[in-house]
């Protein structure tokens, strides 16, 4: 076997040429993968049943409204998605259903959702594409979707007991 001045065999220095080619071939080969944004709007009008055009975005963390449609918009990149909607179960108590549906629209499509009579409990929208990773919304209907109470109090007046 020949060996070069510092001692290093020939088979393995090409080796390892081979090794790191093939490294930085993976890297460039590698599909550019980026996360899916997803993001719920109020519709432009309000009081509708169903929702075509995005209104004012609901914040993070907010509760979307409860009595008429909203707008779930998501970015990705891939020719299609598939958006899967978790629901608390109407005929099972503690479990959950979900529908799915595939839209086949290049980087962005759009859901409309109302969730007007739903059940209080847990639901998530579910985002997916080929070439992106997952996201999800995710909202939580309970005890805060009674109606606020408003309750005053006031201090009585002279000749009160």
């Amino acid at each position: 076997m020949r060996r070069f001045s510092r001692g290093v065999p020939v088979s393995l220095r090409i080796l390892a040429v081979m090794v790191g080619f093939g490294l930085v071939q993976a890297c460039f080969l590698e599909p550019d993968v980026s996360p899916v944004t997803i993001q719920a709007y109020r519709c432009a009008q309000t009081g509708q049943d169903k929702c075509l055009v995005a209104g004012e975005r609901i914040p993070e963390g907010a509760l979307p409204p409860m009595n008429e449609a909203f707008l779930v918009v998501a970015k990705y990149q891939g020719s299609a998605s598939r958006w899967t909607l978790i629901y608390p179960s109407k005929y099972s108590p503690g479990d959950m259903d979900s529908s799915v549906i595939e839209i086949g629209l290049h980087d962005s499509a759009s859901v409309w959702i109302n969730l007007m009579g739903a059940k209080d409990g847990y639901y998530k929208e579910r985002v997916m594409s080929n070439g992106s990773v997952p996201d999800s919304i995710e909202w939580e209907f309970g005890w805060r979707r009674q109606a606020a109470v408003t309750m005053s109090v006031q201090a009585p007046t002279a000749g009160e007991n």
